[in-house]
């Protein structure tokens, strides 16, 4: 069953990607697309963020380059309008803290399926 993160960010898409993980002072940028479907991406900005683990389980460095397979998005309330996020990928754990994100989606180019390139199709931003 999908976490409430999972929903917000997801929508009613299939199982998504990590495209993009970026961390700069106090914010985490998240770029997410779906494996299948509809190619929509899904850009998410968590603001007064603080790092506070990040476990790696890549066997080879280049396993640590995006995209990486989502296992489980979880989010949990911790009060004062913060949360504690936990975001396990197959190659790396992030668990952080901040104000529940801000979100913007943007569909892929025109014809571009899934299917037909997926994930390596997306261009860098």
């Amino acid at each position: 069953m999908a976490t409430d993160i999972e929903k917000f960010l997801y929508g009613d898409l299939a199982t998504h990607g990590v495209t993009e993980f970026s961390v700069s002072r106090g914010l985490i940028r998240l770029r997410l697309a779906p494996w299948a479907g509809r190619i929509v991406h899904t850009t998410a900005v968590f603001l007064d963020a603080r790092i506070t683990s990040a476990e790696v389980y890549a066997t080879d460095p280049s396993d640590l380059n995006p995209p990486w397979d989502i296992i489980g998005f979880d989010a949990e309330d911790v009060g004062e309008s913060r949360w504690r996020f936990v975001l396990h990928c197959d190659s790396i754990e992030w668990c952080f803290e901040s104000s529940w994100p801000e979100i913007a989606r943007e569909d892929a180019a025109p014809g571009v399926a899934a299917d037909e390139g997926g994930m390596s199709a997306f261009p860098d931003s």
